[in-house]
């Protein structure tokens, strides 16, 4: 009886025991449960953060998810790709290599890792890798190639061969495999091997016109005309009608100086609308470079656009290279009307909308600049050129105040560009001293000359400025000299001083800097003129003024009292 009550107290303990082992076993798989959960709501977080917020918060959210595992190898992978993008090659080596600790076979992570140590310019590491993918997987046809172009790279040519051997004995990819050999010989401009390697592809796959085209190609990169020449003009026998090709083995000529044979097959190509644009612009934009040294050709160019624009009626790139040819060659009305006639196709190039308002500012075409640069800011509200511009031509055409606001706005969107910031300064000096406004004048001067104290131009201007006004004379003498000291011997220049000069009355000094002036190339300004005419006047010497007014009037110099002057042989200002 004792002994059975013992039983069963025993029997009692180890069910109290097992029931309080139990017990802690929930708790435990509980908390487990917990750690896991969390991390994997972690490791959701980081991923939505690396698609919505910014790297580094997304580095931060992946590096909490391996502090709650640090086993969780897709996280150190993860981690590894974002500094790998940020260019942080040592932080992403550190991450992969610990992600491939945990999961050393997963293909994701050593094509990340050989990356990496490519990046590091570790060769043997990526090389290690790639050797190792391949083992598990030998049918990866673009491990091979990376793999043999490391090879290529590194000096190793007999494993390079042995790893397209291996290629074409695993995939069969034949013809992958020796266009990625071809590409990678033109890559490294070994035109020899890259012509062995396209002669071999053109004998495996004789339909393959594009490879008989390439090889003429290649020698034309090796300038071996000869060669190119032979193998474009078998193409032409079978195919005559080939624009492409026509146009190819008309650049030839034209590099060996056939400029009629070049031209004669150019011209046959360029009416053709089914051969791309691009192809016919490459060849215009060769033209261009080589009739800069031959101006021959210039008479030869302008058939091949007419023909481009027949072709392409409705494509902004004829008219664009038509534009840029008249620009070239100083037609810059023609350049205007052909670069607007590209806005109409392709409105939205700014770049055109430069060229355009960049001309009619250069030809004073105010009128055209104040409607065109309106359409330019209404397409590019924030581009603070086409502001200038615009108060540029308001100015000319005397708003002043519509100038002042125009420039001021453009004014506002000038953001870390002291160069620009400078000009919107000097052009509001200048309407301000049209408008009359000689405070606000002088202080865009000095905003200009804080920028820029060494722009001649900017410091001539202010001196004339001052000189006109009559006002702060001394300092316009000392900004004249400036730039002087600046630009010797400019026209424009001495006669700034000079005039400032005779505002202070020193008139023999003023003659003497004058007569510099003049034959620096004043004798052309009719401004010079009539300046020295003043000063020769004030010296008592009247014939020789009276003469130098007529010379000034001659050239068309804007003085109002010019004729007075004349007719009564008096100084009138």
């Amino acid at each position: 009886m004792i002994k059975n009550l013992r039983n069963i107290a025993f029997i009692l303990c180890c069910l109290g025991s097992l029931t309080a082992s139990a017990q802690k076993k929930d708790k435990a798989e509980k908390a487990s449960s917990e750690a896991i959960i969390k991390e994997k709501q972690a490791f959701f977080l980081a991923t939505k953060e690396k698609l919505t917020g910014t790297a580094e918060k997304a580095l931060q959210a992946f590096a909490y998810v391996t502090e709650l595992n640090p086993e969780n190898d897709a996280a150190w992978f993860e981690i590894a790709r974002l500094y790998a993008e940020k260019g942080q090659a040592l932080a992403a080596k550190t991450a992969i290599e610990k992600a491939l600790d945990i999961s050393p076979k997963n293909y994701y992570y050593q094509s990340i890792a050989a990356d990496i140590y490519l990046t590091q310019g570790d060769a043997k590491k990526a090389i290690k890798i790639f050797e190792a993918i391949l083992e598990e997987q030998p049918g990866k046809l673009d491990m091979y190639l990376t793999l043999a172009r490391i090879y290529e790279q590194t000096g190793d040519e007999k494993k390079a061969k042995s790893t397209y051997e291996k290629a074409k004995k695993n995939t069969g990819a034949v013809y992958e495999i020796a266009s990625q050999k071809l590409q990678n010989y033109l890559q490294d401009q070994d035109y020899d091997r890259a012509a062995k390697e396209c002669a071999d592809l053109i004998e495996e796959y004789p339909d393959y016109a594009e490879f008989r085209e390439l090889l003429g190609d290649i020698y034309l990169m090796k300038q071996d005309a000869g060669k190119a020449l032979e193998v474009y003009s078998k193409i032409l026998v079978n195919n005559p009608e080939n624009s492409q090709v026509q146009l190819k083995q008309s650049r030839v000529y034209l590099f060996m100086g056939k400029l009629d044979e070049g031209f004669a097959l150019s011209e046959k190509a360029f009416t053709d609308p089914e051969l791309d644009i691009d192809a016919k612009m490459e060849f215009l934009l060769v033209l261009y470079d080589l009739s800069k040294r031959n101006k021959n050709l210039n008479d030869r160019a302008y058939p091949l656009i007419n023909a481009l624009i027949s072709a392409h009626p409705t494509n902004a790139k004829g008219y664009s290279i038509a534009g840029d040819y008249y620009n070239r060659d100083a037609k810059f009305k023609d350049a205007i009307a052909v670069y607007k006639q590209a806005l109409n196709y392709a409105p939205n190039k700014v770049l055109i909308w430069q060229q355009v308002v960049e001309l009619q500012a250069q030809l004073g075409l105010w009128d055209s600049l104040a409607v065109d640069a309106s359409k330019a800011i209404e397409l590019y509200p924030n581009d603070a050129g086409f502001y200038m511009f615009k108060g540029i031509a308001l100015s000319n055409l005397k708003a002043y105040d519509k100038a002042i606001t125009t420039l001021k706005n453009g004014l506002d969107l000038v953001i870390d560009n002291r160069s620009m910031e400078e000009n919107f300064y000097f052009y509001l000096a200048s309407a301000y001293e049209d408008n009359k406004d000689f405070n606000n004048c002088d202080k865009y001067f000095e905003k200009a000359l804080k920028l820029n104290p060494n722009n001649p131009v900017l410091v001539n201007n202010y001196a004339y400025s001052l000189a006109q006004r009559g006002e702060n004379l001394d300092k316009a003498l000392d900004l004249a000299k400036k730039a002087n000291q600046l630009v010797p011997l400019q026209a424009s220049f001495l006669d700034t001083k000079g005039y400032v000069l005779y505002k202070l009355k020193n008139y023999q000094e003023a003659s003497e800097v004058l007569k510099v002036a003049l034959d620096a190339g004043g004798e052309k300004s009719g401004e010079v003129l009539d300046h020295y005419g003043d000063a020769l006047f004030k010296l008592g010497k009247t014939t020789e003024a009276l003469e130098y007014w007529k010379k000034a009037k001659e050239l068309g110099v804007e003085n109002p009292f010019i004729d007075e002057k004349i007719n009564t042989a008096t100084l009138v200002e």
